[in-house]
């Protein structure tokens, strides 16, 4: 997924699987059991660079929440595309 935000704080718990997250353009790694806390309307990305399958659990501040790209512009997420 490319680069986002979103207007609340956002808590990660990784499962399993590492990778690297870039926040207001820092690069960090994590490896399983970590936790990442995103503060509310900072760009991140999480890319997973190990060949194993991510799982996390996340968590955030509010709901409905809105997501836009670094730019700004609504960035669509799983949980709000229309009803089939």
């Amino acid at each position: 997924m490319a680069a986002y935000r979103h207007e609340c704080e956002e808590v990660i718990l990784v499962l399993s699987g590492s990778g690297t997250c870039t926040v207001g353009g820092e690069t960090f790694s994590f490896g399983p059991d970590s936790t990442l806390v995103l503060e509310s309307d900072t760009v991140h990305q999480i890319v997973n660079t190990s060949d194993e399958e991510m799982k996390l659990v996340a968590a955030l501040g509010m709901a409905p929440v809105r997501v836009k790209t670094g730019d700004g512009e609504p960035l669509p997420v799983p949980w709000q595309a229309p009803a089939a």
